[in-house]
């Protein structure tokens, strides 16, 4: 009589603690920055929200201003325009903590990318949450939080397809667009993206120095040598 075939677990086990730290962290996070007015006027929420309101109804005393001190990238503007937060406080706090518990899966993927566990991702995300940064930098309707998730997404997005070191997937033209893509969002939403940009770039001139080294190398390895005369 054979065995039966072992039941596979659902994948969502896997991430079931993740899960159960967002369903205790996100309404906490909401609730954190639940409020109808501003945190204070000495940050940047003024600021953004007026560009906001010029690239939605341009008022008169807004297109004076923007002229003089426009000087953010416009995809958060373009963020809270789209959703009503321009107009609403409520919910442009709304965004900016949605964005922050977006931003925690993707802290958790890439721990978990660069470690190989998912329980290394889920002690990092943990680590992240009890940093007073993590909560005081959503209370102002500002774009770090949007920040923080689409260079995460960026990240994740190199490790998981692009990174030969880290995925044996050949990646596709596909995987190449989103990746610039991302970069040029992360960039259009504070202009600090550039260095991430740099960075890659760094990274790409790296690799392609250590390239040719390798496959010489490669070609004075007797195995190699020995397995390309069997073929």
């Amino acid at each position: 009589m054979s065995a039966a075939p072992k039941r596979r677990d659902p994948a969502w086990r896997a991430h079931a603690p993740l899960l159960v730290l967002l369903a205790l962290a996100a309404p906490l996070l909401f609730a954190f920055v639940w409020q109808d007015g501003l945190a204070t006027l000495n940050d940047d929420s003024v600021s953004y929200l007026t560009l906001a309101r010029y690239l939605g109804r341009g008022e008169a005393i807004v297109v004076q201003w923007a002229g003089l001190h426009a000087h953010f990238p416009p995809l958060f503007p373009l963020a809270l325009l789209a959703t009503g937060g321009s107009e609403n406080l409520r919910i442009a706090h709304l965004v900016v903590a949605a964005f922050g518990v977006a931003a925690l899966v993707l802290i958790h993927r890439f721990a978990a990318q660069q470690f190989g566990r998912n329980l290394a991702g889920l002690i990092v995300v943990v680590a992240f949450l009890l940093t007073p940064t993590a909560w005081i930098s959503l209370k102002g309707i500002m774009s770090e939080s949007m920040y923080l998730f689409l260079s995460l997404a960026a990240l994740c997005l190199h490790a998981a397809r692009l990174d030969p070191a880290q995925s044996a997937v050949k990646p596709t033209a596909t995987d190449w667009v989103a990746f610039g893509l991302l970069l040029g969002c992360v960039y259009l939403t504070r202009a600090a993206g550039v260095a991430l940009i740099l960075a890659y770039a760094l990274h790409a001139g790296r690799r392609k120095q250590e390239r040719p080294c390798g496959a010489f190398l490669r070609e004075q390895d007797p195995a190699a040598g020995m397995q390309r005369v069997r073929e």
